[in-house]
């Protein structure tokens, strides 16, 4: 598959995309009438690299449907994944193929002419081009560490904000991912099961399938239908809640992905900016440190060296040996954490650079207790710019609590999460 036209929305919603991910796959050379791509929100198109002919009729057949109104985004197996910005760069400032040709493709070897039609139609219509070629590094790492590798890679860049993992070998049919992300909104995870006549478990594979079943079955004390299942959805932990008392009142900090909301105690939640935005990204960054980790894999940098920032702890605490991470979010702002021999955090860092100003957050832990299997920390003195800015203690942690349909909606959003 060559080219891939998609909605050019890049937050549609992830259901209808995978509704009608099925789509339609086609040979470039085909005799026989294609109806009109409306009726499709995807369509994967196949080529012969070397026919001409087969290059002619497609990029007929799109412009058609292009003229007559439809907007696809075009994916191009031509461009590896890695140069969509220096992509997007090419597609605002180039007035051709040449041009964009020029900027992007370096010395792939394609033949150009046969792709540059459909370059210069999506230039000409301002349709967006991106780039969907898995580049040999990528290649090669999924090959290196294997399936676990892929799965991480992809999490990492995925853009929505449910994710969807499955099998592309056929094992699970297309068609039943629907009816799973209808499930998903009131569970935190959604499994396909492999189930019914039509499963195919070689022979030599089901002792030991049978063995692991069963085991974990005992191990949890509930039935699992298939324990190794490669088709699941789950949602991106990327929400966060606060909500501390005070004498004047409740103060609570909200964060939806990159959007965050404060309310002074007692007062309404408003969209919080610059130092205050930075304070409860990092707090909830803090919480989600594994997930964290996983996702920043390629550009953290690790020092077991350097100790915590001077004047958190006494002297003695400091100059112990600990394993310093850093993480860069974004521009402008940074996070860091020390972890001691047990992997528990120690100290928190964030580093703001607002304004030409640069903030530095601290936040130290101790007391650690055991709950429901999980490490907490009931204590933590709070810093702000080398200046202590209060105490913590945690009376009471529960784990995986009930929450409320609206738990995380944020101000004037009318919808339920």
């Amino acid at each position: 598959m060559k080219l891939a036209f998609s909605p050019p929305s890049k937050r549609a919603a992830v259901a209808r995309l995978f509704t009608l991910a099925g789509g339609l796959l086609l040979a470039a050379c085909s005799q026989l009438p294609l109806p009109p791509a409306q009726q499709s929100q995807v369509w994967l198109l196949g080529e012969v690299h070397d026919n001409p002919e087969g290059h002619r009729q497609r990029f007929a057949w799109l412009q058609q449907q292009v003229m007559q109104g439809w907007r696809p985004a075009i994916a191009l197996e031509q461009f590896d994944r890695e140069q969509q910005p220096l992509l997007d760069m090419a597609q605002r400032d180039c007035p051709d193929a040449a041009c964009l040709l020029g900027r992007v493709a370096g010395e792939q070897q394609w033949q150009w002419s046969f792709y540059a039609p459909v370059i210069d139609l999506a230039l000409q219509q301002r349709l967006p081009l991106l780039a969907a070629n898995l580049s040999r590094a990528d290649a090669g790492k999924v090959m290196r560490q294997g399936y676990g590798a892929a799965l991480k890679l992809g999490i990492r860049h995925a853009q929505y904000d449910w994710i969807l993992i499955t099998d592309a070998d056929g094992t699970y049919p297309v068609a039943a991912i629907p009816e799973i992300l209808a499930r998903a909104e009131a569970n935190d995870m959604v499994v396909g099961a492999r189930v019914g006549a039509e499963v195919s478990i070689p022979w030599e594979r089901r002792p030991a399938k049978w063995f692991l079943n069963h085991l974990a079955n005992y191990m949890v004390s509930a039935r699992i239908p298939d324990l190794n299942s490669g088709l699941r959805v789950f949602q991106r932990p990327d929400r966060f809640k606060s909500l501390v008392d005070y004498d004047p009142g409740a103060e609570a900090r909200l964060a939806r992905g990159h959007d965050v909301w404060r309310n002074e105690p007692g007062g309404p939640l408003e969209p919080a900016r610059g130092p205050m935005w930075a304070a409860v990204m990092l707090q909830a960054m803090r919480a989600d440190l594994p997930w964290l980790l996983a996702e920043h894999e390629e550009d953290l940098t690790i020092d077991g060296d350097e100790p915590p920032p001077a004047g958190l702890m006494p002297d003695a605490e400091a100059k112990r040996k600990r394993l310093a991470i850093t993480i860069p979010i974004e521009t402008g702002l940074v996070f860091r954490a020390w972890l001691d021999a047990d992997g528990l955090v120690v100290v928190s860092q964030g580093l703001l650079d607002h304004g030409g100003m640069r903030t530095h957050f601290e936040t130290v832990y101790s007391d650690y207790r055991d709950v429901d299997g999980v490490m907490f920390a009931h204590h933590e003195d709070n810093w702000a710019s080398g200046m202590r800015t209060g105490v913590t203690t945690v009376k009471k942690v529960v784990v995986n609590p009930k929450l409320r349909d609206d738990e995380f909606t944020p101000p004037g959003d009318g919808h339920d999460d």
